[in-house]
């Protein structure tokens, strides 16, 4: 992951672009903290699908555990998160 500055940002945009369309991910910087960042958007569509299939996941046990009465603990729900992310 590279930082670079919202100002040299703005001057070789098409550099960093071209850079996140390849997988590297640029973070932007304003006043030396985080501001933005580029990634490709295949990444970003990939993100968007693992976080739907927790969803559905987590709504799928959650309807289960309601059939017999019963809730999710927090460390169900963290071993859930954690069993989605491998």
């Amino acid at each position: 992951m590279r930082e670079v500055s919202l100002a040299i940002a703005k001057d070789k945009f098409s550099e960093y672009a071209a850079a996140a369309a390849g997988g590297e991910e640029i973070v932007i910087t304003r006043h030396g903290r985080p501001y933005a960042k580029l990634v490709a958007i295949d990444e970003v569509a990939q993100r968007q699908r693992e976080r739907d299939a927790l969803i559905a996941s987590l709504d799928a046990h959650r309807a289960r555990l309601a059939e017999r009465g019963g809730g999710l603990s927090h460390d169900e729900v963290m071993a859930l998160v954690d069993a989605q992310r491998r």
